[in-house]
Order: C-alpha cells, then sequence, then structure tokens
C-alpha cells in the first residue's frame, strides 16, 4: 500500500511482527513516514496491549509518530487481520488481508507471523463487508 493516503486503519493486526527492527523498517515505518497518511488507527485485542507497549519507543522515535492514535482495544472474535486505507493512485479503498491461525500463519522458532498478505483491491466486493467489519468495532469501542 506504497500509494496508501488519507487514515490508515490498522485491525487486528500481529504486533510481534513490528518488534523486530528490519521487519519495523519493513513493514510500519513507512506508513509512518508516509506524507499522504493523516491519522493512523489500530483497532487491537485486549491480548497485544504488552505488545503494544513494547514497540511504541520505537513508533514515537519516528518521523510522523504524532499520527498515530491510541488504540482502540477490544475483545476481538475475528481470525482476519487488516489494514485498510484509501489509494492515492486510484482513489479506492484498498486493504491488506491476513489470516490468524493456520494454514495461514507460520510459525517461526519465536512467534507466528502471517504466511499469506493478500492484497484486496477497491473494486472488490470484499471491501464494502471489510468497511462493515471495521464500522462495528468502531462503535462498540
Amino acid at each position: 500500500m506504497a500509494h496508501a493516503s488519507g487514515e490508515m486503519i490498522w485491525f487486528n493486526v500481529c504486533l510481534s511482527m513490528y518488534k523486530p527492527p528490519a521487519l519495523f523498517d519493513a513493514l510500519l515505518r513507512p506508513a509512518l513516514e508516509n506524507p499522504r497518511i493523516t491519522t493512523m488507527r489500530f483497532i487491537l485485542d485486549k491480548d497485544q496491549r504488552r505488545l503494544w507497549e513494547e514497540i511504541l519507543p520505537t513508533i514515537r522515535a519516528c518521523p510522523g509518530a504524532d499520527k498515530v492514535q491510541e488504540p482502540t482495544w477490544i475483545d476481538n472474535q475475528e481470525s482476519i487481520s487488516l489494514i485498510v486505507a484509501d489509494s492515492a493512485a486510484t482513489g479506492r479503498t484498498e486493504a491488506l488481508l491476513s489470516f490468524w491461525g493456520e494454514p495461514f500463519m507460520a510459525r517461526s522458532t519465536e512467534r507466528s507471523v502471517p504466511r499469506y498478505i493478500f492484497h484486496i483491491q477497491g473494486h472488490s466486493e470484499l471491501i464494502s463487508r471489510f468497511l462493515e467489519i471495521l464500522r462495528n468495532y468502531r462503535l462498540s469501542a
């Protein structure tokens, strides 16, 4: 989502992915430093709170950290993870989709990480379903 713009929502992401500096720099830093992204909102399972506190100092040390909102903490029942934003290139909402659990997670020596990440383009009917999921969690928080 190199062309992301506006508000970027990170729903139910696996925060342990962002702990290693190389993965943080490859996956989270580009969003922080992207001047087209105005707000980064995280909707996270309450069980991720400790991991959030561990990566927060790295986030705060980056240019663009001021766009990161305090997370919305939820009791999550979803097996999906989403990163959703508008695309400056197409003007449509797009998403990166991954799934929790097997067979979609790979077990490394220290943690499970997404094995597959799907780029859902703006013309897909899935986008409206994803936006509905996000609305429901944002309204219940």
